[in-house]
């Protein structure tokens, strides 16, 4: 009896062609199970900032905490996500946003035309008041005895800034700029500064823990504080959502009133 060739071939493909296409079918249904399983994991975004800037954000028994910290970590639990928090010069903040390093940045951030030009903000979380630190034995209390003094402020920071406005102004200022704020305190401490530019809370802070130094707070208002992000980060409008229901919750509030301990008034020129 003649049997054909191609009908044996094909019986004995078919094993494996079972076997092939059983295997296919399990790697599918397994694809699947791990899109899944990784859609219901909540995403991870990473925050960069300076752990240089009590009482916002400073190391405590190695962990960073602070202000900041809060208010992102009660941004991220209000959008379902994880935070990884990740510390930097000051300086390096814009550009890890810029490179896709970090998904967001937090470090008293204030929007500034300049970096409105490379990364996006949030609407304002903080409004912060601005504050002379300086030496016990020899106090700056107003804007206009800071002529022909050594003035320290943080490299790239709106106090810098502002020390460079008073610079154009007024005459004999010369201005030190470092990348870290407890840099610039032992500068004045041991006195090759006459005075530090620092937000009203952290100059607070560091006249807590060294009663040497004391701090006049200015009257003259600085921008709020924003959450600065990558251009067209799709987080912006969520990140909004979460400061506004937050505000109106008075969970914001909370956070600020826990790490806030600015007790003098505020000084007049």
């Amino acid at each position: 009896m003649h049997i054909n060739q191609n009908y044996l071939t094909s019986i004995k493909r078919l094993p494996l062609m079972s076997v092939l296409f059983a295997w296919g079918l399990i790697s599918l249904l397994m694809g699947c199970s791990k899109d899944k399983e990784d859609a219901s994991k909540p995403t991870t975004l990473t925050l960069v900032t300076s752990a240089d800037y009590p009482p916002f954000e400073f190391m405590r028994s190695s962990q960073i905490v602070g202000l900041d910290i809060d208010v992102a970590t009660a941004i991220t639990q209000e959008l379902g996500l994880l935070l990884h928090v990740q510390d930097m010069n000051f300086s390096g903040l814009i550009p890890a946003l810029t490179t896709g390093r970090a998904d967001f940045a937090m470090a008293g951030l204030t929007v500034t035309p300049e970096r409105a030009q490379n990364v996006e903000f949030s609407d304002v979380y903080f409004q912060p008041a601005l504050a002379i630190l300086a030496r016990e034995d020899a106090p700056i209390t107003n804007i206009a005895a800071l002529a022909g003094k050594r003035i320290g402020a943080q490299l790239g920071s709106t106090m810098e800034q502002f020390a460079k406005e008073q610079a154009t102004q007024m005459q004999g200022i010369t201005l030190t700029s470092l990348n870290r704020n407890p840099d610039l305190v032992q500068e004045l401490k041991v006195g090759r500064l006459d005075a530090v530019l620092l937000e009203a809370a952290q100059a607070s802070a560091f006249a807590q823990v060294s009663p040497d130094l004391v701090f006049s707070i200015l009257p003259k208002a600085i921008a709020g504080y924003a959450i600065a992000f990558p251009k067209d980060s799709p987080w912006v409008p969520k990140f909004n959502e979460a400061i506004a229901r937050l505000r109106a919750e008075g969970k914001l509030q909370a956070i600020e009133t826990e790490w806030l301990t600015v007790e003098k008034e505020p000084l007049h020129d």
